[in-house]
């Protein structure tokens, strides 16, 4: 009876299912790394779920955990959740039913949720306002008071003095328009030909288009023109507002003065209020939150503390430089600033320390593939995971990059099954630790399918929920590891936990290789359907008949042959997976704890081969350690 060759291994289904035909669903591959196992490894149940809590209507758009705490986003309100199963509502962060990223500096979160930014300083969930920027008061052109007591000489009283600048300009003085022939001092100038009244008496004067310009530090552009400015300062000047009429080639702003009556003396202020930090992608790098403004290559940074996320400056800005595709996703690893680009770039950025602009691009650390999946990025295994693409040549595949070196780890059978869905970009990722494993857990909400690859081994598998006739994707989308602190004095902490959130309602599972079924928050329990359809048995073009199939499994401790805790059914297909068997119960075994279960008499194949494929839907411990088959070859 000889072992099945790979019998051990994920899920590979080829483009054409008559070269491999392979699944493993709820099942994950453990090799044996003393190497003197019964087999290279074995095959175990992945984590179940048991109910947690129930925050809100849900769903689960985020999760985050620190200090002990745990935050979770649920529908349009941020929660912070405790060790007795109680909750606190912390206030509303919007809701366009996509994931929310949170943060923490230390002593604020910092929340991407709904296109913006959110900031909690203890008290409550703030929407994050731009500061609003000032302008100064450079006004042009000139104006005043003059006494005129000689035909051609005019001597400065009050306003603005004179100066070389207007020798040949035109000049008004008292309603009447001159030219100016000569500037002495900054009191005395002289006229071309006139004929000035003797006037003791100071008159008004005015020298060129007494218009007002606004400089900032961010440079206007024609687009600006036509927009209105608050104007708050100047000398006795009531706030008001004007619209901006031209933009020069350095990006000063021109107003006019006539809608503002008195504009005052130089020196002026002028305010816009920017509106609020909207953000489509933010992490946290040296005191800083970042994110990325929507549709743009474009990045903002907030304040250190104490303000923190309370406080951005418009002027505290940067573009991304490599190639010009929006900005799919900032994410902070290993001390630097990951810009991904929606498109075919990746570009590496780090902290300088310098005053304006802290922020410098590595270079040389460019890679050309972008992310067409802005939810996929999370740290993998002492590196950045994501589903990358590249918009000249194609994807989507699996990327792993460690120290700027990116890695394609998706297989062609990976590749084959996104290839059909019709949505790609809102895939959700989250990784975690268990056992040993570092495994990267995507799902897609639109194709409602789970792959799950596994860094430790390399293999991947899938993972769904069963909801008692369709398989879907896992119910899990966000997930947070914690020892949770209790509320008050009410109970102990909670030992370290993986926490993760349903995409469906506000449920809060606790995930764990312990948890042997889906649990929903009420008693009830899901069992978990695993399904491993094995490697290719062929001949070449001889038929086999096949007397008997055999799994080495662990069943419960007190088992017997009579009341196993584990009975799989076994069906076949001999056309590659486009038909199946009936199924088949498997025969008794004489072992307690470690069964042989045994099909007999299954019949013969085609000349194309057979796959064979086991079900499990007990809520009992899962380990298959190998198969194999006892067989006969045709004439």
């Amino acid at each position: 009876m000889p072992s099945l060759e790979g019998f051990i291994g994920g899920s590979y289904r080829a483009s054409s299912l008559l070269l491999d035909a392979q699944t493993s669903m709820n099942l994950f591959p453990e090799l044996d790394q003393s190497g003197k196992g019964k087999n290279i490894g074995a095959l175990l149940g992945t984590p179940g779920l048991a109910g947690f809590i129930t925050l809100g209507g849900g769903p689960i758009r985020g999760m985050f955990a620190g200090e002990n705490r745990l935050f979770v986003a649920s529908g349009s309100s941020l929660y912070e959740v405790f060790a007795d199963g109680t909750s606190f509502n912390r206030g509303n962060i919007g809701n366009d039913g996509l994931p929310v990223t949170i943060l923490a500096n230390g002593t604020q979160l910092g929340i991407i949720s709904a296109g913006q930014f959110y900031y909690d300083n203890g008290a409550g969930t703030v929407a994050a306002q731009f500061t609003p920027i000032t302008y100064s008061d450079l006004s042009i052109g000139y104006a005043g008071t003059v006494s005129t007591i000689s035909p051609v000489f005019v001597f400065w009283a009050s306003g603005d003095k004179f100066n070389a600048g207007m020798i040949g300009g035109a000049i008004t003085v008292n309603g009447t328009g001159y030219t100016v022939a000569n500037v002495y001092d900054e009191n005395t100038l002289a006229l071309t030909a006139a004929s000035l009244p003797n006037s003791v008496s100071p008159v008004a004067y005015t020298q060129g288009s007494v218009q007002t310009v606004w400089s900032k530090a961010i440079p206007f552009d024609q687009t600006d023109v036509g927009r209105s400015l608050t104007i708050n300062g100047g000398a006795g000047f009531t706030p008001q507002s004007t619209n901006i009429t031209a933009v020069d080639q350095y990006g000063n702003a021109f107003t006019s003065s006539g809608s503002l009556g008195a504009i005052g003396s130089k020196g002026g202020l002028a305010s816009e209020a920017l509106g609020p930090v909207t953000a489509f992608s933010g992490t946290f790098l040296d005191g800083y939150f970042i994110v990325s403004k929507p549709s743009t290559n474009l990045f903002y940074w907030s304040n250190l503390l104490p303000l923190g996320g309370a406080k951005w400056d418009a002027i505290d800005v940067a573009a991304k430089e490599g190639y010009p595709d929006a900005i799919a996703r900032v994410f902070a690893d290993h001390e630097e600033l990951w810009i991904f680009g929606d498109e075919e770039s990746t570009e590496i950025w780090q902290d300088t320390g310098a005053a304006l602009s802290p922020f410098q691009r590595v270079p040389g650390a460019f890679m050309h593939y972008g992310c067409q999946a802005p939810s996929s990025v999370r740290r993998l295994n002492n590196g950045v995971m994501w589903i990358a693409a590249d918009a000249g040549h194609g994807g989507a595949f699996a990327m792993w990059a460690r120290g700027f070196q990116p890695t394609r780890v998706s297989t062609h059978a990976v590749e084959a099954a996104w290839r059909k869905y019709a949505v790609i970009q809102d895939a959700v990722a989250y990784s975690y630790f268990e056992q040993g494993h570092h495994t990267w857990v995507v799902s897609f909400p639109t194709a409602n399918a789970t792959w799950a690859f596994d860094s430790t081994t390399g293999f991947w598998h899938e993972r769904a929920w069963f909801d008692g006739v369709n398989l879907n994707r896992h119910r899990a989308a966000s997930l947070a590891y914690v020892a949770l602190a209790p509320h008050g004095a009410v109970s102990l902490p909670l030992p370290p936990t993986l926490f993760v959130g349903d995409w469906q309602n506000g449920n809060v599972y606790t995930m764990s290789l312990d948890n042997l079924s889906d649990a929903t928050v009420s008693p009830a329990s899901t069992f978990i359907k695993r399904i491993r359809a094995c490697p290719y048995i062929s001949s070449g073009i001889q038929r086999i008949f096949f007397h008997r199939f055999w799994i080495d499994a662990q069943v419960a401790a007190g088992s017997d042959a009579d009341s196993l805790n584990l009975q799989p059914v076994l069906d076949w297909s001999d056309d590659g997976g486009v038909t199946w068997s009936n199924t088949h119960l498997p025969r008794k075994t004489d072992y307690a704890t470690f069964a042989r279960l045994v099909f007999p008499r299954l019949g013969g194949s085609k000349f194309k081969g057979r796959v064979f494929r086991i079900t499990i839907t007990d809520i009992a411990p899962i380990a298959l350690i190998a198969a194999g088959y006892d067989a006969t070859l045709g004439q």
